[in-house]
């Protein structure tokens, strides 16, 4: 991916942070023109040839200032010496252009690359060359949301004005006063929400994150020790007034299924991200998880569906769990309600290029083995067992390099099935009892049709 080679080449920084003044510097922090200083490195860099430590500088300086036409100039330059044409015409653009658009064209370009830092950067310079610009807002608040900065979202839209009266940038401050927990600020702009889809999914949002907001506030008040009166059984009467603060308990960190939830509406099974090698007890305790949950919504007799060979051991897994039986995709009835089974993102791409995927008038689940973390703008199944980077499943047999290796799916699920013995029953429970409580509140309850899945935003 492109993406991929170039922040390998941009490195991870040098330390500089994206800034939000005008760059200006005392001479007590810095010499009177950093900014050629640093130049002078990278042309240093572009003579000898060295164009690794060139981008590295070039990132910096896109960092510390990257409203500078100088910096856009040399990054254009640099990223040609190293052969990213593409992005070294939008950099020359944004270096020539008076207005916003390069530069904002290169925001989106960046956080799409998925460097959400240099995209918040180009962001806000953006907006320093036009400051009336929707767009320009928007794409410092879709930065800082990448980056997970919801309260800094928040208060940049809300510093801008006519806010509510811009349904991109309503929808964009609603969503991230729902993700930093800004009630207030929820409470003020989604009475103005319309009713597109946008805003449908920013009220979904909404709900899922007041409901972990509510669900975590009842744990701390239910550990919350009894003040000092109570616990001594004295006190003059007015001791209420006057008791020691009480100690709250800390809430317990926000794992990824919680997140996966709030954001998407999607049940993940594993509560924490895994990486590299799963074994196949793993793998079992994410199918039994996911049959846990989808039977809460599915009807009993409601058949597994399956596109190629690693998802159909994972169909033929599932509609064990479930007591049922898995068919081809292709196979699939006219009306026929069916949970949809797949072993990772790249098994996405067949089932939606089946014609019955889209199943008419009928319900369709989509059950996901493992999700890769990196895999940004894929479309999102409603049960999902782990999400993590580099995983890789237990599969090897159905594809090993030797033919006479191989099992069809059918005879493998045995094998597995047997290493991987039965799935904890505790944690089944567990699994079971969560989805219950925030049944309604999941896409399980309501699975969207196969166009209006939400993407993945990393």
């Amino acid at each position: 991916m492109v993406w991929r080679r170039l922040k390998g080449l941009f490195g991870g920084g040098n330390g500089d942070e994206p800034v939000e003044d005008d760059g200006a510097v005392t001479p007590s922090q810095a010499p009177p023109d950093p900014i050629a200083e640093r130049l002078a490195l990278v042309d240093q860099a572009l003579a000898a040839d060295k164009v690794e430590a060139a981008l590295r500088e070039t990132r910096g300086l896109l960092l510390m200032a990257p409203w500078e036409r100088r910096v856009l100039e040399r990054a254009a330059r640099v990223l040609e010496a190293a052969g990213e044409e593409n992005l070294a015409a939008g950099f020359a653009e944004a270096a020539a252009e008076r207005g916003a658009d390069a530069v904002l064209a290169l925001s989106r370009e960046l956080l799409a690359l998925d460097d959400a830092e240099l995209a918040l950067g180009l962001g806000r310079a953006a907006c320093r060359r036009d400051a009336r610009s929707a767009a320009a807002q928007a794409a410092v608040a879709d930065a800082l949301h990448a980056l997970s900065e919801h309260t800094r979202a928040v208060e940049h839209l809300s510093a801008f004005s006519g806010v509510l009266e811009q349904p991109e940038l309503a929808e964009r401050l609603a969503l991230a006063a729902a993700l930093a927990g800004d009630w207030k600020t929820w409470g003020r702009v989604a009475p103005v929400l319309g009713d597109d889809a946008g805003a449908a999914w920013v009220l979904g949002v909404g709900a899922r994150a007041r409901f972990e907001a509510d669900a975590r506030s009842a744990i701390a008040e239910a550990a919350e020790p009894a003040g000092d009166d109570a616990a001594d059984g004295e006190g003059d009467g007015d001791g209420a007034a006057e008791a020691a603060p009480v100690a709250r308990a800390v809430p317990a960190p926000v794992t990824a299924r919680e997140g996966m939830f709030v954001r998407y509406g999607v049940l993940l099974v594993a509560e924490t991200p895994c990486e590299g090698p799963v074994d196949e007890a793993e793998l079992g305790g994410w199918i039994a998880g996911g049959a846990a949950a989808l039977q809460l919504v599915a009807p009993s007799d409601t058949r597994v569906g399956y596109v190629g060979t690693r998802s159909e051991l994972i169909a033929r897994w599932l509609a064990s769990a479930l007591g049922t039986s898995a068919l081809p995709l292709s196979a699939r009835l006219p009306e026929q309600d069916l949970v949809v089974a797949i072993a990772d993102d790249d098994d996405l791409a067949a089932v939606y290029e089946t014609r019955t995927f889209a199943g008419g008038g009928a319900t369709t689940w989509l059950f996901q083995a493992v999700k890769d973390a990196r895999r940004r703008e894929m479309p999102l199944a409603d049960v999902i067992g782990a999400i993590g980077e580099d995983v890789e499943l237990p599969l090897g047999m159905l594809d090993a390099e030797r033919a006479t290796d191989r099992l069809p799916p059918k005879l493998a699920l045995t094998g597995l099935e047997e290493r991987a013995g039965q799935a904890d029953e505790a944690e089944i429970e567990a699994i079971t009892a969560w989805a219950s409580a925030r049944e309604e509140l999941l896409s399980l309850a309501s699975p969207p049709d196969a166009d209006a899945r939400p993407l993945f935003e990393g």
